[in-house]
C-alpha cells in the first residue's frame, strides 16, 4: 500500500518510522541513565578545616544538582543526642549521586582508610584528608573533590552507573547502613546533603513527605578534648612538635645565659654565612604558608602532621585578619636587609643593623614557641611547614647573640 503513495507522501512516513524507531530506542537510555547510580567514598577528618570546607560548600550544591530525593544513614555507633556528635561513617543516600563519609579519626574509618591506601597504593605524601575515592580514581584535596567529581559523576552515568570502590570491608558495610532516627518514618526529597546507600525496609514504613530535621553533623569541638587527646589526633606531628618545643625553650634559655656570662673582652667576630642561608630557607617557608592561608589552596603536607588543619584554625591569623605567614614573610624579609647592612654597612651602621638582626630573631623564637605551643597542646595538628620556620629563626638567634651582645656591652662601656 506505501508504493502506491504519492511520492511525498512516502518520504514523509519513512521520515515518520524513523523518528518513531529513534524515540523507541532512546526510551531504554533514557530510562537507564535516571535509575543510573554513582557511589563515592570521602574520608575526611572533623578537625581538618579544608574537610570542612569541602562537606559545608563544595559537595551540596553538587549533590543538589544529581539528587531530587535522599536519606540519610550511618554505620557504628548511633549519634549521640547530647554531643551532637555523628557517627564514624554516614552515607548520603540520593537517587543518583551517593556519599559515604568516612571519619579516620575513628578506629573503624581509620582502618577503612588504611584499606584504601593499600588498594590505591596511595604515595605518603598524598595520604591526606580530604581525599575522595571515586572508582579507580583519587580526587585529593578541597579543590580537586569539587572541580572534578561532577565531570566523573557525568561519565558514569553515561557508562550506566558506579558502584562503590572496591576497597575491602567496604561492602560490609555499606549493608550495615541504618537509617538515622529522624528518618526511620521516611524519606525526604527536600534539598539533598548526601546520598543513600540502601533503600529503607517495608518494616519502616517510609513516608515520602516527610523529611529530617537536619543533616548530621561532621564537626567536633576541639575545645571539648582533653590535652592527651587533642595530642592523640595527630601523634607523631605532635610528639615532634612537643620536641621541637623543649629544644626552643632549652636555646632560649641558653641564649640569655650566654649575653649575660659572655666574656666581653674577646673580639665579636661577624655573623657566619650561614646565616643568609638560613634566612633564605626561612623565607621560602613564609612565602608558601602566606601562599597557602590568603588563597585556602591545599598545602602539601606529607605524611607527618596536618599542616592544612594548623592554617585553616582561628590562630592562623593574627587579631583576626592578619596572616601568621605574613609575620614570618616580613619578618625574614628585615633580617636579611640586617644582615646585609650588618656586613657592607658603616661601622654605626653596622653595629644597629647587628642588634636588629638578633632582636628580629629574639622575637621570631619566642612567638614561634607560642604558635609551636598551640599546635599540640590547644589545635591537635602539627604544621611541620611552621615547625621547620620555628627551627631556623631559633638557629638564626643562637648565631647572632655573640656579636649583638658584644657591640651593646661596648655601648655600654
Amino acid at each position: 500500500m506505501i508504493t502506491n503513495l504519492p511520492s511525498h507522501s512516502r518520504r514523509k512516513l519513512t521520515l515518520l518510522i524513523l523518528l518513531a524507531l529513534l524515540l523507541s530506542l532512546s526510551l531504554p537510555i533514557v530510562a537507564h541513565a535516571q535509575s543510573a547510580q554513582v557511589q563515592v567514598v570521602l574520608f575526611y577528618s572533623p578537625f581538618c578545616g579544608h574537610c570542612q570546607q569541602v562537606i559545608s560548600e563544595g559537595l551540596p550544591p553538587i549533590v543538589q544538582t544529581y539528587n531530587t530525593s535522599f536519606v540519610w544513614s550511618y554505620f557504628g555507633d548511633p549519634p549521640d543526642e547530647e554531643t551532637g556528635q555523628s557517627p564514624a561513617l554516614v552515607a548520603f543516600e540520593g537517587d543518583t549521586l551517593q556519599v559515604l563519609y568516612v571519619d579516620t579519626t575513628t578506629q573503624v574509618g581509620n582502618d577503612l582508610y588504611t584499606a584504601a591506601v593499600e588498594r590505591y597504593q596511595i604515595a605518603p605524601e598524598n595520604q591526606v584528608v580530604p581525599i575522595m575515592v571515586v572508582g579507580d580514581e583519587l580526587l585529593i584535596g578541597g579543590i580537586d573533590i569539587p572541580g572534578h567529581l561532577p565531570g566523573l559523576v557525568d561519565t558514569w552515568l553515561i557508562e550506566g552507573g558506579l558502584p562503590w570502590p572496591d576497597i575491602p570491608g567496604l561492602e560490609e558495610i555499606v549493608t550495615a547502613l541504618v537509617l538515622f532516627p529522624d528518618q526511620v518514618q521516611g524519606t525526604t526529597t527536600q534539598e539533598p546533603g548526601g546520598s543513600p546507600a540502601n533503600t529503607p525496609s517495608p518494616a519502616q514504613d517510609p513516608d515520602p513527605s516527610a523529611a529530617p530535621e537536619q543533616s548530621p553533623s561532621f564537626e567536633f569541638d576541639v575545645s571539648k578534648l582533653s590535652v592527651t587527646e587533642r595530642i592523640q589526633l595527630d601523634p607523631v606531628g605532635n610528639s615532634i612538635s612537643i620536641v621541637v618545643l623543649i629544644g626552643m625553650l632549652f636555646s632560649l634559655v641558653g641564649a640569655a645565659m650566654r649575653w649575660r656570662l659572655m666574656d666581653s673582652s674577646r673580639p665579636a667576630r661577624p655573623h657566619p654565612i650561614t646565616i643568609p642561608a638560613l634566612i633564605l630557607a626561612g623565607l621560602v617557608i613564609a612565602s608558601y604558608l602566606s601562599f597557602v592561608e590568603t588563597t585556602g589552596t591545599e598545602a602539601v603536607c606529607g605524611p607527618v602532621g596536618d599542616c592544612n588543619t594548623v592554617q585553616t584554625s582561628e590562630y592562623a591569623q593574627l587579631f583576626g585578619f592578619i596572616p601568621v605567614g605574613y609575620l614570618g614573610l616580613f619578618g625574614y624579609v628585615g633580617m636579611l636587609v640586617a644582615w646585609f647592612l650588618a656586613r657592607r654597612g658603616s661601622s654605626s651602621l653596622t653595629n644597629y643593623a647587628s642588634l636588629a638582626l638578633f632582636g628580629m630573631a629574639l622575637i621570631g623564637s619566642a612567638f614561634s614557641i607560642y604558635l609551636t605551643f598551640l599546635e599540640p597542646f590547644v589545635i591537635g595538628a602539627t604544621c611541620m611547614w611552621c615547625i621547620s620556620s620555628a627551627i631556623i629563626i631559633t638557629i638564626i638567634m643562637l648565631l647572632s647573640v655573640d656579636r649583638a651582645r658584644h657591640i651593646y656591652t661596648s655601648w655600654r662601656s
